[in-house]
């Protein structure tokens, strides 16, 4: 898995630490834990527990100078755990963003043992996340104490290739822990992305009918080709898993519909008047569908990007995506293709 599969599948849907690295107390845990993930069936949890390294170990694995933690807190950090992902490249203005909770067992009105969670980005910066003095809820965990879920959110200013450290210390003792819950995560709100290459990535579809990963329209690499199925029902279409998009969003998929240019077809046999495609939405696992955006035979004759709003009534937590023709004559006709399909959150 890469770090844009990381980025796509929320973070932690691999219920492992596939392109983490892992300093003291870290480990995976599901909604078993008394605290569901925000995305998925997966989350990760550090704590500054008996696992915890030396303060001196931290700094030295996070990449910081000697003391650094300190200044995030009252000058006396002992202990901790981290984790630090793979190096990531973005470009000016690339938007990060991660859930997390603090939870603790500290007594959260007492500031000596101020335990804090934190992130480290290798641009320069080093952050609070949360600390005792915190605000707090009730936890249904072996912690008292939880802030609930937060969104942490940065803005990359300059281009280049950084790693990302997210970690949590004890303050002044060693024997009253804390810990912090991390999921979905996103990088520029990519939470879906198949270019067909090598091959179309079978994990993000929930079915394909009658497609395939071929170069028979030419353009960028691979695309997924449209062919066969039975004219009298909707046989040729892709649908995606369920994906959470209750931030909001956009589908972006490059289209091509077969036609003659010239002599020759375009790559695809050409597909007649109302032999449409569709993008269509379901909220609840498929029974139902509505439409998204409609896309005529005759304007996309060569490989066109579009564009797509996801509706207000589309943004729940569990949306699936459809591609669908609405009618073909069967085999050797009217085929189509898709690529580079996207699909980003605000």
């Amino acid at each position: 898995m890469t770090s844009k599969d990381v980025f796509k599948k929320g973070g932690f849907e691999s219920s492992d630490f596939s392109n983490w690295q892992t300093i003291g107390d870290a480990r995976i845990e599901t909604e078993a834990l008394g605290i569901s993930p925000t995305q998925g069936s997966y989350q990760a949890l550090i704590t500054n527990g008996n696992q915890s390294v030396s303060i001196a170990q931290l700094e030295s694995f996070l990449g910081l100078n000697t003391a650094e933690l300190d200044q995030l807190g009252n000058g006396n950090v002992n202990q901790g755990s981290a984790i630090q992902f793979i190096p990531i490249t973005v470009k000016a203005g690339d938007i990060l963003r991660f859930d997390w909770n603090f939870i603790t067992n500290e007594n959260t009105a007492n500031n000596v043992y101020n335990d804090f969670a934190f992130v480290s980005i290798s641009s320069g910066d080093l952050l609070e996340l949360a600390d005792t003095t915190s605000d707090f809820v009730s936890s249904t965990t072996s912690f008292n104490s939880q802030t609930g879920y937060k969104t942490f959110t940065y803005e990359f200013t300059t281009a280049g290739t950084f790693t990302l450290s997210i970690g949590v210390v004890d303050m002044a003792d060693s024997t009253v822990d804390s810990g912090l819950l991390i999921d979905n995560l996103t990088l520029n709100g990519l939470i879906f992305e198949d270019d067909f290459d090598p091959d179309r990535d079978n994990s993000q579809w929930a079915e394909i009918s009658n497609g395939e990963v071929n170069t028979n329209f030419g353009g960028d690499g691979n695309s997924l080709w449209f062919d066969g199925g039975s004219p009298e029902d909707n046989s040729r279409y892709a649908i995606t898993e369920s994906l959470d998009v209750s931030r909001g969003g956009t589908i972006s998929f490059d289209l091509i519909i077969g036609n003659i240019i010239g002599n020759n077809n375009n790559g695809g046999e050409n597909a007649d008047s109302g032999e449409d495609i569709a993008l269509e939405y379901s909220i609840d696992s498929g029974n139902s569908w509505v439409r998204l955006g409609l896309y005529d035979t005759e304007d996309y004759i060569s490989w066109t990007t579009i564009t797509e709003t996801i509706d207000t009534d589309a943004i729940t937590s569990a949306t699936q995506f459809r591609w669908l023709q609405l009618n073909h004559s069967g085999s050797g006709f009217d085929n189509w293709a898709i690529d580079n399909v996207h699909i980003d959150l605000v």
